[in-house]
């Protein structure tokens, strides 16, 4: 492999295409199949039950649209006192598998920056994401940007040691990791930690369970689109 100066590592979801507002759409649709079944039953009744129990489950089922089916049965159940009929189920599985169909829209400037940075020839770039690996792999394969990245990672989530685990495997320093994503608790913190670099580029829609206080670091840069990551670059003095 050519020795690169530096490793550029990016998050798919929400950083290089859509896909948070899917999840929002998914939670409208089962809030409005739970009140049809159950009009005492409003998006503030359900969506609290729904959240609490996808973060307890996140150690079971990880991230992604399968544990979301799987946390949204588990809710239809308590919510219904254990009394859901064969087409609620159902209907919750259809809800998954629209979301897991949907198209691949690229965010503004993404694939012309990845040809950019590909042409420089002056950085490993690589895909770190979180989440469920089928629907990773496939989402990856139909943006059609797998020919800019020199590897794909897929871990079940973003923790301090996860990213050691990836540093080890890619024999990377980390002082010579930037990650870009949109998630400020997922992406940027911990590799900042590691002593890497992070380009935080935040998504207008965020899931609770991500959202955290930035903070400022000299080793964090954010930006408002993908197409400004050569200014973050410069502001590093990289």
């Amino acid at each position: 492999m050519k020795n690169y100066e530096f490793t550029i590592a990016f998050d798919a979801d929400d950083t290089l295409w859509d896909n948070e507002i899917f999840f929002r759409q998914s939670e409208q649709e089962f809030c409005k199949l739970i009140n049809k079944f159950a009009p005492a039953l409003t998006e503030k009744d359900i969506m609290p039950v729904l959240f609490d129990i996808e973060v307890s489950n996140l150690s079971i089922y990880g991230f992604g649209v399968k544990s979301f089916v799987l946390s949204a049965i588990e809710t239809a159940g308590i919510l219904l006192k254990n009394d859901v009929p064969y087409h609620i189920i159902k209907r919750i599985t259809e809800i998954g598998r629209e979301q897991l169909m949907q198209p691949i829209t690229l965010l503004a400037d993404v694939e012309t920056t990845l040809a950019e940075l590909k042409a420089e020839g002056k950085y490993h770039l690589i895909i770190v994401t979180k989440g469920d690996l089928l629907d990773q792999e496939n989402k990856i394969k139909r943006s059609g940007l797998a020919k800019y990245f020199d590897r794909t990672i897929v871990i079940s989530d973003k923790q301090d040691d996860d990213y050691m685990k990836v540093i080890a495997d890619l024999k990377c320093d980390p002082k010579k990791l930037i990650m870009v994503g949109n998630s400020f608790k997922s992406d940027i913190l911990p590799v900042v930690k590691l002593g890497g670099y992070g380009i935080y580029i935040p998504y207008h829609t965020t899931w609770a369970h991500e959202v955290v206080d930035t903070i400022k670091h000299e080793r964090i840069v954010e930006i408002e689109k993908i197409g400004e990551i050569k200014q973050a670059l410069n502001k590093f003095k990289i």
